[in-house]
């Protein structure tokens, strides 16, 4: 095993480090190590929050690419993001938010892109019945 503080290798049976005194690092969340491969030192289990954050990001992108050519479609998109980017930013650390603020962020351009165009196709929607019945 190798010590976390003071980094030499040392018997896996000992509860610390025979040059450093530090205790044995607890190792709940390392996977098995196979053809004795050391596991990433800042190896972290996938949670819930990290596909709610990819989600997010994914809703928001496509929002941003659907508002323009169906703007209702981009709206509902761009809410969906807006609302998972903010639940994975209240379960993540701070040091880990941001694809969750990416996807609120693309959330807000989507929603404001559908907005603009829905505008665009009512206006001119109106302008082609006018010229219709004039």
């Amino acid at each position: 095993m190798i010590c976390n503080n003071c980094k030499q290798s040392y018997d896996d049976n000992l509860n610390a480090c025979p040059y450093c005194g530090a205790a044995k690092a607890v190792t709940d969340n390392i996977p098995p190590q196979q053809y004795g491969q050391v596991p990433p030192q800042a190896y972290q289990a996938n949670s819930p929050a990290k596909g709610t954050a990819t989600g997010s990001l994914v809703c928001g992108i496509i929002a941003i690419a659907i508002g323009v050519f169906v703007p209702l479609a981009g709206l509902i998109l761009g809410i969906i993001a807006l609302t998972l980017g903010n639940k994975a930013k209240c379960m993540l650390p701070a040091d880990q938010r941001g694809m969750a603020t990416a996807g609120f962020i693309c959330g807000i351009i989507g929603i404001v892109i559908a907005v603009i165009f829905w505008i665009i196709n009512a206006v001119v929607a109106a302008s082609m019945l006018s010229y219709l019945y004039y």
